[in-house]
C-alpha cells in the first residue's frame, strides 16, 4: 500500500517551516526573551502541524505488513511483545509521538497501524532514523564505507549514551525442523551482540577484557570498580556494561 503526499499537506509543511524560521529570528533579535516560552511556542506549532495533517499521510507510507507470528511454534519474532505499544518514531526527518508500534526483529521492520486502524504497515527502513518503544531507544547505524567497523546496517538498542556509549544488537531468525508428531516446527533463534562506542570508533564486547582494553587509560580504577561492585559479565553482561560506561564517564569528566 502506497500513499502519496497531497499538495495541501505540502503547503502546510511550508507554512510550518516559515513559522519556525520567523520564531527563531525573533528570538535572535531579543536575547532576553524567555527561552522556555520560545520552546513552548515551537512545540505548539509542531503539535498544530501534526493535528492539521491527521491522519499523517507521510507516516502511513509503506508496504502492507503480513503477519506470520501465528506460524511460529516457539519464541516471538517481535521485540518483547506481539502487542502494539505506544512509542515515538523519527521518520523521513520528522518525529512522531504516541504512535502504536511493533518491532519485528526477524525482518528488522518497524510496524504501525494505518489511519483506519485495520491494516498493519511496514515502514520504509531507509526513512526510519530511530524509534522509542517500551522504554528502549533504537537508532539506525550504518556500516562504514571501508567495512572496517564491526557495525552492520540495522537498528541498535542504545543502552547507555555518554562519552562512552553502549549498544545492543538483538538478532532473531526462524529455524525450521521436522518432527514426527508436529511435522514442520518453527522456532525463533535469538542472538545478542554488544558494542561500545568510544569517540567515533565502535568495539565488539565479548568479555571483561575487551572493556579493560578500551579503558586502559584508567585500567586500575576500572578493575577496582568491577571487583568492588561484583560485576559479572556472564550472568549480567548488559547491566555490567551500562554501569562500567557510566563510571568511566565519571572518571574522564573530572
Amino acid at each position: 500500500m502506497k500513499i502519496t503526499l497531497p499538495l495541501n499537506i505540502f503547503w502546510k509543511a511550508i507554512v510550518l517551516f516559515f513559522f519556525l524560521a520567523f520564531t527563531n529570528i525573533l528570538y535572535a533579535q531579543n536575547s532576553t526573551a524567555d527561552t522556555s516560552n520560545t520552546a513552548i511556542a515551537i512545540r505548539n506549532a509542531i503539535n498544530n502541524y501534526h493535528q492539521q495533517l491527521f491522519p499523517e499521510t507521510n507516516l502511513y507510507n509503506g508496504i502492507e505488513y503480513v503477519d506470520y507470528a501465528y506460524t511460529i511454534n516457539e519464541g516471538l519474532p517481535f521485540f518483547e511483545t506481539s502487542q502494539f505499544s505506544t512509542g515515538t518514531v523519527e521518520y523521513d526527518n520528522m518525529l512522531y509521538h504516541n504512535i502504536p508500534l511493533l518491532y519485528d526483529e526477524v525482518k528488522e521492520a518497524v510496524v504501525i497501524i494505518d489511519a483506519s486502524g485495520t491494516n498493519k504497515i511496514q515502514l520504509n527502513n531507509e526513512k526510519v532514523a530511530g524509534f522509542s518503544l517500551l522504554n528502549h531507544h533504537f537508532v539506525k547505524l550504518v556500516q562504514d564505507s571501508l567495512g572496517k567497523s564491526p557495525i552492520r546496517n540495522g537498528f541498535y538498542d542504545v543502552l547507555y549514551k555518554g562519552n562512552m556509549s553502549v549498544y545492543k544488537k538483538q538478532t532473531k531468525k526462524v529455524l525450521e525442523s521436522i518432527t514426527l508428531t508436529e511435522g514442520i516446527r518453527r522456532r525463533i533463534d535469538e542472538q545478542n551482540e554488544y558494542f561500545i562506542k568510544s569517540g567515533s570508533t565502535f568495539f565488539v564486547i565479548n568479555s571483561k577484557h575487551d572493556v579493560l582494553d578500551i579503558t586502559k587509560d584508567n585500567k586500575k580504577e576500572m578493575q577496582q570498580y568491577i571487583r568492588k561492585n561484583k560485576l559479572n559479565f556472564r550472568r549480567a553482561k548488559e547491566m555490567s556494561l551500562i554501569k562500567i560506561a557510566a563510571y568511566y564517564d565519571q572518571l574522564t569528566n573530572k
